[in-house]
């Protein structure tokens, strides 16, 4: 454990506001899942030569002083409920750790990010925002952050880290645009009479989707009892397919691998119909592109794998993608009592433990009106190299707020696709099995178009 310096701001903004809807949403799956589901978004920035320790410091102040959100916490009780409480004055306290070379300096990073990962904060005690520098004699060499999701969702962390870049290379902050959207202009929104009536239609979807839905995947398993185990598989083959079918099929990049999961995951399971929660970023103007706080909020999308050709399948989930991304506002109190309309309907638990994500910003996604690759020899030679190692991590130690986990986190010199399953639905085989089946499924569909009802046959299951 290093020294700690306290990073103190004032005479800034003050306000005690009710929580947003994301808030609460969270604040609910949090407190639901505890103690062993970890809601920390972590993030690791380099910093460049030549900034000293009071640079950063600097830097870092000047973000805290920009946004309510990095200098909030969260309380409960009383009359009005959730309530989030922005300090005008205060400090947040920052770790400091030496390390003794550069390799030293990245594992210490690597492990600092792992701990802040592992500790849920008191968010009514502490500030949920938390700060490590590693340095290497006394120079800044990695900033380490956590937030918990209550307060940051991941589009924030992306607007902090391109702002922090921006001051560390510029040395100030006078060249950054004001900022135009806060905490408490969101409060002010979501009590306008026309949010009301984007919640009542998300509201409307949500039980029209659920009450149709199939039965969950794994819905006699009690989840929350096992390991989650994360497999990540990094392929240039399907990248190369991605390439290859994205403008082909005319559906987004994520449509594709959820598609090509979910039509494995229903050969393994038997079931060819299934529900995902889709985390979505709710980020659809110029204002809220560039918030600081939590935004996001779940959508629902219920895919069904035996539709005609594969194509077909995908085309199916790239409509639900995109109905489900634009019916994510809505009141959480409200949402809670749909899913209890539709239990008591049904006469059966719903099961929501199973969760899509697709991680990547949007401009390092495929365009689906770009040109279609054209298939030369490299591409034909990536297109056969389905050989990469699958790599492990613990992404839970249990949580029974997610069963299967799909979620997509290519880079642009590789296409990425991940897994995470409760150890009770599925081991690291499993795991492994349904990886590299959907890899299969994606490159041979870059081939050409096949069958929904041959997926056993081409994936190799």
């Amino acid at each position: 454990m290093g020294r700690t310096v306290e990073l103190a701001f004032s005479g800034l903004s003050c306000a005690t506001l009710d929580a947003t809807w994301s808030q609460r949403e969270f604040w609910t799956t949090i407190n639901k899942h505890r103690p062993d589901g970890f809601y920390q978004i972590t993030w690791t920035v380099p910093v460049p030569e030549g900034r000293g320790l009071d640079d950063v410091l600097g830097c870092l102040r000047l973000l805290v002083e920009r946004h309510q959100a990095l200098r909030t916490k969260i309380t409960e009780g009383g009359p009005a409920g959730l309530r989030q409480v922005v300090f005008g004055e205060g400090s947040l306290p920052v770790r400091i750790e030496d390390a003794p070379d550069e390799q030293g300096a990245a594992e210490a990073a690597e492990a600092v990010r792992g701990e802040f990962f592992r500790t849920e904060p008191r968010l009514d005690r502490d500030f949920p925002f938390k700060i490590a520098i590693v340095t290497r004699e006394g120079l800044p060499r990695f900033m380490v952050f956590a937030c918990s999701h209550v307060v940051l969702d991941g589009e924030s962390v992306r607007v902090v880290e391109d702002e922090l870049s921006a001051v560390l290379s510029q040395g100030s902050g006078e060249h950054l645009e004001p900022v135009t959207h806060q905490p408490e202009d969101q409060v002010r929104d979501e009590s306008l009479d026309r949010s009301a009536r984007t919640s009542q239609r998300s509201l409307s979807y949500w039980k029209s989707t659920l009450l149709a839905s199939p039965g969950g995947l794994f819905s006699e398993v009690r989840g929350g009892r096992s390991p989650l185990w994360l497999g990540r598989l990094r392929s240039r083959a399907l990248l190369a397919a991605e390439l290859t079918l994205v403008p082909r099929v005319g559906v987004s990049s994520g449509a594709l691998y959820l598609g090509a999961a979910a039509c494995v995951l229903g050969e393994v399971t038997g079931k060819p119909g299934m529900t995902f929660r889709v985390p979505t970023s709710n980020r659809f103007t110029a204002a809220t592109r560039s918030y600081v706080g939590a935004l996001s909020q779940h959508a629902v999308i219920t895919v069904d794998t035996t539709s005609g050709s594969f194509y077909d399948v995908v085309r199916g989930v790239d409509r639900g993608l995109r109905r489900a991304y634009s019916h994510a506002r809505y009141d959480p109190d409200g949402l809670r009592r749909v899913i209890e309309e539709v239990e008591a309907a049904r006469r059966e638990p719903v099961d929501l433990a199973y969760l899509f994500n697709d991680l990547r910003d949007e401009d390092d996604k495929p365009k689906v009106g770009a040109p279609a690759v054209v298939q030369d020899a490299a591409l034909a030679a990536d297109l056969l190299d389905t050989s990469e190692e699958i790599s492990w991590e613990l992404l839970h130690a249990a949580n029974s707020d997610i069963k299967v986990y799909v979620r997509v986190s290519g880079t642009a010199d590789h296409g990425g696709l991940d897994v995470a399953a409760d150890a009770d639905c599925l081991t690291t085989s499993g795991t492994e099995n349904i990886l590299r089946a959907a890899e299969r499924l994606i490159v041979r569909a870059a081939q050409g178009d096949f069958a929904a009802d041959r997926v056993r046959a081409v994936s190799g299951l």
